[in-house]
């Protein structure tokens, strides 16, 4: 799937999909070094307060870094507050196939306040993870957006 690019950089490619009402963040291969994992994911945040789109989908097969329990605590105190703002209802994360980079993942989302602002999934198969995302989601054909079935 191809939208518009948001941000293209050496760590991550971050594009816009309006008719889905999604952002799509994909890590690339390279390393990213601590405080620009902080600095890309405020970014992101940024870029997702701009759009507000009601799904967030992560491609987090190549990211490479360990995401440590202070890391998580970032992240949830920090970024999680600002998709909800956003409006963002749903995320999918598309994750590697070894256990821990899996349950690094879940551990960052595993908090009460990430779990009461919005439903996170995880999979390992691209295709399950956007069908999801696009469940209980319908489009209004006369403004090309995306609102919450009943």
């Amino acid at each position: 799937m191809e939208g518009m690019i948001l941000h293209n950089c050496q760590y991550a490619l971050i594009t816009y999909e309006a008719s889905q009402s999604m952002i799509q963040f994909e890590w690339k291969e390279k390393p990213t070094p601590r405080e620009k994992f902080k600095e890309t994911l405020c970014l992101y945040a940024s870029l997702v307060e701009d759009k507000q789109p009601k799904t967030l989908f992560v491609n987090a097969v190549n990211q490479r870094i360990t995401v440590t329990q202070d890391l998580q605590e970032w992240h949830d105190r920090e970024i999680i507050p600002r998709y909800h703002k956003a409006g963002v209802e749903k995320m999918a994360f598309l994750i590697p196939n070894h256990i821990f980079s899996e349950v690094t993942h879940k551990k960052t989302f595993e908090s009460k306040q990430a779990k009461e602002l919005m439903t996170t999934q995880f999979f390992k198969d691209e295709a399950k993870a956007l069908g999801w995302l696009q469940e209980g989601l319908k489009r209004d054909s006369n403004a090309n957006m995306v609102s919450r079935s009943a």
